[in-house]
């Protein structure tokens, strides 16, 4: 898989959103980053999509803080296809869209 800075931006911001508990503990430096998630996470609502946004907490929400051991993030899509009974493809193509749309938020 192709990494990329907004890529790896994009998931550590769906992290940092899974491990803070409310919008009021975020410093002002961080908050265009957690408005761009929850902007995410609002645009999915609107369409109707709670697939992705069950699949973000998942995946991305409840990694652990620092540096990521190989394979995590896979195991991790893996084990969320399975339980949600889906293909692993389709589970790579909904994050992707969910980073494709902070990246959107994000720049705006």
């Amino acid at each position: 898989m192709e990494q990329d800075n907004i890529k790896n931006y994009a998931v550590a911001a769906f992290r940092y959103y899974g491990h803070i508990s409310d919008s009021s503990g975020v410093p002002p430096e961080d908050s265009d980053t957690i408005d761009a998630v929850i902007s995410v996470r609002r645009h999915l609502c609107v369409e109707g999509d709670a697939e992705t946004i069950t699949l973000i907490d998942k995946v991305y929400g409840s990694l652990p803080n620092g540096r990521l051991h190989r394979n995590v993030i896979t195991h991790r899509v893996n084990a969320a296809a399975e339980e949600m009974n889906m293909d692993a493809r389709t589970v790579w193509r909904k994050l992707a869209r969910a980073r494709r749309l902070f990246f959107a938020y994000y720049i705006h």
